[in-house]
């Protein structure tokens, strides 16, 4: 029989996000009965639909496929052959990987562009499938753009960039993001004040002018863009109920109080002309690309886009012929749906 190792799954989301997952928690987080998550974790032959299955696994984030066990030898279904590579590349499991990951937000980082892009792709594929597009092809090095799209109105060049990480740089703003810490138990309120250079009983204590200095003894992985800054954002927009395509205006007034942006720059030095101004070079011509395809997960930790033409962006103050890096999510410019963009 087939069985879904539910253990399994809750010691690794411990290991990869540092939370204690009790079986009430779960419960509650999934509206399965707590009867239900206590006999898939001690009943040897229960046997969970995949309806329970799925539930538990959206919950936690996690790939169900790598905690299903034959009850007759107790192995783990094999990986997918691709999975192999992750082990020739890292020698790490996907688990570790995770938590590496976790732990150092600048190597996260790093490949979060990659990862963006990736999702990208797969956006416009489904569009190249239904019949949206007519040809989509992949930059192929650092002198090309993201994707090159071909309708029937023409072709296109899109840009993937990421939204900024939410902004922490106020008393009001650090304060909630503690309290968010501290509610969310990514850290405890005696380990978090403790960071404090006076000795205080609560955070109430500390006073407006010493929380940046609380911020800086923060464990990296609690201190810089990382996944706990995600959900922070996530949660202070209120977002969590609302779909993107179903009410696009809606979605983005959840940001108004603090809107999204985008760094709008090159991520490396332009050789276009060598011996013109390299911070010229890092700006973006005018006419240089068509649309902007901002991911979204930074804010929202939902891998999803929305889109712009280059048309609405404003000039460059400095250098008229390139667009200003500065941009303001503003939701008349921008779309769910990049075919209002074409």
């Amino acid at each position: 029989m087939l069985r879904f190792d539910l253990k399994s799954l809750l010691a690794d989301y411990e290991s990869l996000t540092g939370l204690k997952m009790s079986y009430e928690e779960l419960s509650r987080m999934t509206s399965l009965s707590l009867d239900t998550i206590k006999s898939i974790t001690s009943r040897k032959n229960y046997n969970a639909t995949f309806q329970v299955v799925e539930k538990i696994s959206l919950s936690l984030n996690a790939d169900p496929t790598y905690y299903f066990i034959w009850d007759n030898n107790q192995n783990k279904l094999p990986l997918k052959s691709e999975d192999n590579t992750l082990m020739i590349l890292t020698g790490l499991t996907p688990i570790e990987l995770a938590k590496t990951l976790y732990e150092n937000p600048r190597s996260y980082m790093a490949i979060r562009g990659a990862v963006s892009e990736y999702h990208l792709g797969s956006y416009l594929n489904d569009l190249l499938k239904r019949g949206d597009l007519i040809d989509l092809r992949t930059g192929n090095n650092d002198s090309e753009k993201d994707f090159y799209i071909k309708t029937s109105h023409g072709e296109f060049i899109i840009e993937c960039k990421n939204v900024e990480v939410i902004k922490i740089t106020t008393a009001t703003k650090l304060r909630e993001y503690f309290k968010f810490l501290i509610a969310s138990k990514n850290i405890s309120e005696k380990e978090l004040i403790q960071f404090n250079t006076h000795k205080v009983k609560s955070l109430k204590e500390i006073k407006d002018s010493s929380l940046k200095n609380l911020l800086y003894g923060l464990p990296q992985k609690l201190r810089e863009s990382s996944i706990p800054r995600y959900q922070f954002s996530s949660d202070y927009a209120g977002i969590a109920e609302k779909n993107l395509t179903e009410n696009f205006k809606d979605y983005l007034k959840s940001f108004e109080k603090d809107p999204m942006s985008i760094d709008f720059r090159k991520t490396r030095h332009s050789n276009e002309v060598k011996d013109k101004n390299i911070k010229e070079n890092r700006y973006y011509k005018i006419g240089e690309i068509d649309v902007i395809a901002a991911c979204l997960f930074t804010r929202t930790l939902k891998w999803e886009f929305i889109f712009c033409a280059t048309k609405n962006l404003l000039k460059n103050n400095q250098f008229q012929d390139r667009y200003s890096n500065k941009i303001i999510i503003q939701s008349d410019d921008w779309t769910s749906n990049i075919l209002d963009c074409l």
